[in-house]
């Protein structure tokens, strides 16, 4: 079987009745790395292979996404737990600071709101061993957890941007297009730059 477009996502189902109630869900367990290739061939929990084959320009695959519905059953995108660092900055200068740091790392990073799942307002990168080095030597809080991302680590198409220049003494942050968009400003000739993929919780 060849899956040519997503269906849709069941964590983004209108109000109303669940009009996938008492289907069974076959799942395709996909690490987040995988969720940016948009030609794959995976196999389901049941043992069933399918092709993936997207479009040219097609968004990243994410946990929930439907890709097949047939009689009484239907193939989910199940993503695995990534291992993560979620810092809680005190101070938007504190922040700063931090995300000056993965910059220079080149690590990417997730924003979250206090109305989200998180409960407070953090930022949730890749667990990385220098990186929990650096948070304990600062005194910045954070906890390392295994968490289920909204976006995989590559930088998602639908996602606001943000660049971030390293080796300054202060993080210098430039607004930058989504993948694919003509970009208005570049790096600084020998600075490190990190895309921080922002959740919009609106």
């Amino acid at each position: 079987m060849i899956i040519e477009k997503i269906l849709g996502n069941l964590h983004e189902l209108p109000p109303g009745p669940d009009p996938y109630f008492g289907l069974h869900k076959e799942k395709v367990v996909l690490p987040s790395a995988q969720l940016v290739k948009r030609i794959q061939r995976v196999t389901t929990d049941h043992g069933q292979e399918l092709g993936i084959r997207l479009p040219a320009g097609s968004g990243d695959l994410r946990d929930g996404d439907i890709l097949h519905v047939a009689d009484a059953n239907m193939i989910v995108v199940s993503v695995l737990p990534t291992d993560v660092l979620v810092i809680a900055p005190r101070t938007i200068h504190e922040m700063g600071v931090v995300a000056h740091s993965l910059g220079n790392r080149h690590l990417q990073a997730q924003f979250f709101e206090a109305s989200s799942d998180y409960g407070a307002d953090v930022m949730v990168c890749q667990y990385d061993h220098t990186v929990e080095d650096y948070l304990k030597h600062v005194g910045v809080p954070y906890d390392r957890q295994e968490r289920v991302m909204p976006v995989p680590s590559a930088m998602p198409n639908t996602a606001t941007s943000f660049l971030f220049r390293g080796r300054g003494t202060a993080p210098d942050l430039g607004l930058c297009p989504p993948r694919g968009a003509p970009h208005t400003a570049a790096p600084r000739s020998g600075s490190a730059a990190c895309g921080l993929a922002i959740e919009d919780t609106r």
